[in-house]
């Protein structure tokens, strides 16, 4: 999944690159998805909702999280980009 988004020029600085190599998508999904967990697709399951990682990436790059700033993710869903952030 990671190497898709590089290749795809989805994410590109070490930071965001590293986030994403840390943080296990499977963590966040009832059961796992089998293969398509590390698919650039969108996942749900019931009232579960995980928006493609390819969407997470651009908005975490454009971001530009450095130490020190404070992130708000209002309506935070399973908290992928919220563990995501943190790593940063």
């Amino acid at each position: 999944m990671v190497d898709y988004m590089r290749a795809k020029n989805i994410i590109s600085s070490d930071p965001v690159i590293h986030a994403f190599n840390a943080i296990d998508r499977a963590y966040f999904l009832k059961g796992g998805e089998g293969a398509n967990t590390y698919l650039n697709i969108p996942i749900r399951d019931g009232i579960l909702h995980l928006s493609a990682p390819g969407i997470y990436g651009l908005a975490i790059e454009a971001l530009n999280f450095s130490a020190g700033l404070s992130f708000l993710n209002v309506g935070s869903g399973t908290g992928y980009v919220s563990a995501i952030a943190a790593q940063l």
